[in-house]
């Protein structure tokens, strides 16, 4: 009985979809840049945060409606500006299917960041002639911002509410046929022992 509890648990755990328990905060290899990321839940739909870190003043970080946030703050270095920039967000690959939107401006050291997802049933048009594209991994990831002049200034993050993926039927499967062989395997041992 033990045994075929122990097999029935490690199958469960096994199935499970991989959950990350990701700190969203900017992390310490940023060198304690000012870094603002806009995290997207999976669920609910439409769900999700801004946190900020590292800036001289916070003005604002919030919603600004369904699916669109946006931060205001300012740098504690001077950045004369104006500085703007655009990003695509991909769901497979670039120019695949477009999941977010991010635009980035820095005037007088203000920075200005509004991150855009999409809608379920509502198409959403990528910038045109952008700054970046980057292909979403659910992780936390972060623009490359050299282009703008911005290296080294200011980090912008973003995770998007990529699903876990699933395993598929076919695995799952061969999963069991193994716990099942396995399990059958150390049976026989133990009859020949007793």
């Amino acid at each position: 009985m033990r045994r075929a509890t122990f097999l029935l648990s490690a199958a469960v755990v096994c199935l499970l979809p991989s959950l990350s328990m990701a700190d969203t905060a900017c992390t310490s290899s940023l060198g304690g840049l000012p870094c603002v990321n806009f995290i997207e839940a999976v669920s609910p739909d439409g769900a999700g945060s801004v946190n900020a870190t590292n800036f001289a003043v916070n003005v604002s970080a919030g919603s600004l409606g369904t699916e669109i946030w946006q931060f205001i703050g300012v740098v504690p270095s001077f950045v004369a500006g104006p500085i703007s920039g655009t990003f695509n967000i991909w769901e497979d690959h670039v120019g695949g299917t477009i999941s977010d939107k991010l635009s980035l401006s820095v005037v007088n050291s203000v920075v200005i960041a509004t991150f855009q997802s999409d809608v379920e049933g509502v198409p959403m048009t990528p910038f045109v002639g952008a700054t970046g594209n980057i292909v979403e991994n659910g992780d936390i990831q972060y623009l490359n911002l050299t282009s703008l002049g911005l290296s080294g200034t200011v980090a912008i993050g973003f995770q998007s509410d990529k699903e876990p993926t699933v395993p598929e039927p076919g695995s799952v499967l061969l999963l069991l046929t193994m716990l099942t062989l396995t399990g059958g395997f150390f049976g026989a041992v133990k009859l020949r022992r007793t």
